[in-house]
């Protein structure tokens, strides 16, 4: 917010938070308001001769602090007080006054004994009546409720789409509200200038690295503009992109560096990132010619790079062992990727497993025991179908990329040893780490570009789409679908392109509507519906 004299102050809950106040040219007031122990401080420093100053805090007219205080040493006033327990939450203005001239301040207070009672009734709220609850303790809690209104159903909807599904506490819903507020406000920004505006001066509020953007392609930045824009990312989405543009932009500077450094690049910085595996490559024969060989080009996607150091890894092969074994080695687990397949030349067209013959416990965390699409994760997974996105963590809700989903039909329903042709999409090139997929699922006819001649790969694929995807899929087995009776409430919003695909697959009980009776056609695939839906999809081939 701006206050007089034309200095931001930004007061966060559980924050020591620093607010500079002009008085005049060779007199600075500092007042920093703790809102975790409800304290305010000022502090001036002034070459006026005055043995006083004086300070007031009042809201609505009425006064809670007044107080004179005096020097600490030659040039500095200092003076700290505790707000009265009767000040309810809510905007304060501080006013610092010395030599009759005045500067004036605004803070948000929070009362943190009316808030925790507050905060009952928030832990509690479904999101249905999120927005009657906050009402209801809005002053408590400092709430601005016209500013909600204005942004209601989309800060609702992200409020519960980071709310912890434990209880919060005042602070934690303070740091949350700030951030799904911000983010609301930045989805209806217009132009990539305002935009980039607003991420400047709001980016604390988000917990997002702005200075980072200045490492990216004009292109980049474009693209992380238009999904703050567009409110079927999730932050989580543009969080990952992100980390990946930045990791590659900086990884790609350092091709022309020493291998040690481009090494410690990959296998260190940005090791999280990457998520490689690092098994076959720490047994490889030359791990300095691995790195030569992954360092000899520039990528454009952190699959790419991925893919290029498992291709280097096995080239290079493994250390030779005393008893003779083979130097070979296949790939592991590709990176960040959400699928895994190895073309195998010598084996025949093999019909899927039994999904459920496998009782390999899932190692990640975020599907739990009787999660609604645990089986069908685990069945896949056994399969080698999919992986999780790290090692501990499957991240059911992410959104599912066109070029993801595409590797995730190919290793599910098409055979391993066919020779694919190029397709001609003009944005999938021959080094993108999903050529290979996509062009086999073109090649079968699962999937088909748009009219531009583009499969826009790195979009985020639609529930509409994956259904007409998944049924093409289930014809090249041979799997004929009839459709039924099916009635859905936004039946009419379902593209008329889609509505065989989505009806077919719904009557065969392969997919299910969203718990409200919708469907949702454009809604975003994620990767608990991609797995739930091709698991099912597996079993009409049994």
């Amino acid at each position: 917010m701006k206050l007089k004299n034309g200095i931001s102050f930004i007061a966060a809950l559980g924050l020591a938070v620093n607010m500079a106040v002009s008085v005049c040219a060779k007199t600075q007031a500092r007042v920093e308001y703790d809102a975790e122990n409800e304290s305010i401080t000022v502090s001036v420093d002034t070459d006026k001769k005055m043995k006083t100053a004086v300070l007031t805090v009042e809201k609505d007219g009425k006064f809670y602090v007044l107080a004179e205080f005096e020097r600490t040493s030659a040039d500095v006033f200092s003076y700290s007080c505790n707000l009265p327990s009767d000040c309810g939450s809510g905007k304060y203005t501080a006013k610092v006054t010395i030599g009759g001239e005045t500067a004036t301040a605004d803070f948000e207070h929070i009362n943190t004994t009316l808030a925790n009672l507050a905060m009952e009734k928030i832990n509690k709220a479904s999101k249905d009546t999120f927005a009657e609850e906050l009402e209801s303790v809005s002053s408590e809690l400092a709430v601005d409720m016209e500013e909600f209104n204005t942004h209601k159903e989309l800060v609702t909807e992200l409020f519960f789409l980071y709310k912890p599904s434990t209880d919060m506490t005042v602070a934690d819903f303070s740091v949350l509200y700030q951030k799904v507020m911000s983010l609301s406000k930045l989805a209806q920004t217009e132009e990539d200038s305002e935009t980039d505006e607003f991420l400047s001066e709001n980016a604390k509020k988000i917990n997002f690295d702005y200075d980072k953007l200045s490492k990216l392609s004009d292109s980049e930045k474009r693209e992380i503009y238009k999904r703050f824009r567009d409110a079927k990312y999730t932050f989580n989405d543009i969080e990952t992109e992100y980390s990946h543009w930045f990791c590659l932009a900086d990884i790609n500077t350092k091709s022309e560096n020493s291998v040690k450094i481009y090494k410690s690049a990959i296998l260190d910085t940005y090791k999280d990132i990457l998520k490689l595996d690092t098994d076959d490559f720490e047994e490889s024969a030359d791990e300095s010619e691995v790195i030569r060989i992954v360092m000899s080009q520039n990528y454009t996607t952190v699959e790419e790079l991925c893919d290029s150091f498992y291709a280097a890894v096995k080239k290079v092969g493994k250390k030779k062992t005393s008893s003779g074994g083979s130097s070979g080695g296949g790939g592991g687990s590709r990176g960040g990727s959400m699928v895994k397949w190895q073309p195998d030349t010598k084996t025949e067209d093999k019909e899927p497993e039994n999904p459920a013959v496998s009782d390999k416990k899932l190692p990640f965390s975020d599907v739990p025991d009787g999660h609604w699409c645990e089986e069908s994760v685990k069945n896949l997974y056994n399969l080698g179908i999919i992986n999780g996105a790290t090692q501990e963590k499957f991240m059911p809700d992410n959104s599912v990329t066109r070029a993801e989903f595409a590797k995730m039909v190919v290793c599910a329903f098409l055979s391993n040893g066919q020779t694919v042709k190029a397709a001609d999409f003009k944005d999938v090139n021959e080094n993108d780490w999903f050529y290979e997929y996509v062009n086999s699922a073109a090649q079968s006819g699962i999937i088909k570009g748009n009219s531009e001649g583009a499969f826009m790969p790195h979009s985020k694929i639609t529930r509409q789409d994956m259904a007409v995807i998944l049924c093409r899929a289930l014809e090249k087995k041979n799997i004929n679908l009839i459709a039924g009776e099916v009635v859905f409430s936004d039946e009419s919003e379902i593209s008329e392109y889609a509505k065989p695909a989505v009806v077919k697959l719904a009557s065969s009980g392969i997919l299910k509507g969203m718990s409200d009776g919708s469907f949702a056609p454009i809604g975003v695939l994620t990767r608990a519906q991609a797995a739930k839906a091709i698991d099912e999809a597996l079993k009409k081939c049994q």
